[in-house]
């Protein structure tokens, strides 16, 4: 796909890390926990108009490379 990655496992506040993700105009988020990993759905966020949408492994890359999306 060509993305560029960030982990940040620091015990933040989602909250916190929503905002420095929007201040580094990061375009997307994945939010993976246990209960995610478990189900195979992962929480996508769009930062730019923080719209939130479940979604399978599968379905990541047709979602981020839609122009649509961006």
């Amino acid at each position: 796909l060509g993305l560029q990655v960030a982990l940040d496992f620091a015990e933040k506040k989602v909250s916190d890390q929503l905002r420095m993700a929007a201040k580094h105009k990061v375009p997307y988020i994945l939010i993976v926990g246990e209960d995610e990993v478990k189900e195979g759905r992962y929480q996508l966020r769009k930062v730019a108009d923080n719209t939130e949408s479940v979604v399978t492994e599968a379905e990541l890359p047709t979602i981020i490379n839609n122009p649509a999306h961006k």
